[in-house]
């Protein structure tokens, strides 16, 4: 799974997976950072934070499902 591989430990990943369930159940064109490519998640970082219009760190941001103009989908 891309979230553990991403370094999310079994419970942060079966919880981050279940709200994208309901969010893509929802289809409001929502993702979250851990799905992004410009995402670090090690450092929590965002390398288009510009683009993305937040912080280059977005700590617990990266788990909240939102709408980025930065997002890129992440090579599996």
């Amino acid at each position: 799974m891309v979230f553990k591989r991403r370094g999310m430990d079994d419970t942060e990943a079966d919880k981050l997976a279940d709200k994208l369930l309901q969010v893509d159940r929802d289809q409001t064109g929502q993702v979250t950072c851990h799905l992004c490519q410009h995402f670090n998640p090690r450092r929590k970082t965002c390398g288009n934070f510009r683009s993305a219009g937040v912080g280059q760190e977005v700590g617990e941001l990266a788990a909240m499902a939102q709408r980025c103009a930065g997002y890129q989908e992440a090579r599996q």
